[in-house]
């Protein structure tokens, strides 16, 4: 068995880039999950767990909505704002109130899913190559060795 290895990406220098997303995706994602609790089966076949929502306040609630069916516990508009209540998250309670006008298409749900994770690709991908380029020039290793290395 191969030992797991950790790395981990220093992005400080490289936080002036905006990476790829879209805020108006991802909120049309979570807004179609709250008018329509079922998709999240359809979600959970197409999205990660984590890392996939770029904006904060959307992965929070998107990871409420993934632990909420880990637990057999429907989630709905209310669910989620009584949980946050609890939690004293206004921010997060007017948002998620703000989400039920952000889903426009269920039929484009598994597109939209599809895109969200082709944003992920692409962040990713981002990623490993400053982490190969910073490195390769740090030490003088063959970025190829690096990328392979970042992605085991």
């Amino acid at each position: 068995m191969r030992k797991q290895k950790t790395i981990e990406f220093d992005l400080s220098s490289y936080d002036l880039q905006i990476m790829p997303h879209s805020h108006d995706l991802e909120a049309c994602v979570l807004g179609l999950l709250i008018d329509f609790p079922d998709f999240i089966n359809v979600a959970l076949r197409f999205l990660n767990i984590d890392g996939m929502f770029h904006g904060e306040q959307n992965r929070i609630i998107w990871l409420r909505m993934v632990k909420s069916q880990s637990e057999s516990k429907q989630f709905s508009e209310s669910t989620l704002i009584h949980h946050f209540e609890l939690i004293n998250d206004k921010d997060l309670i007017f948002y998620i109130r703000s989400l039920r006008t952000a889903g426009e298409r269920p039929d484009m749900f598994k597109n939209y899913c599809l895109k969200l994770n082709e944003f992920w690709i692409q962040r990713s991908l981002l990623q490993y190559g400053y982490y190969v380029n910073v490195n390769a020039l740090r030490v003088d290793i063959d970025a190829l060795d690096l990328l392979g290395e970042a992605s085991d």
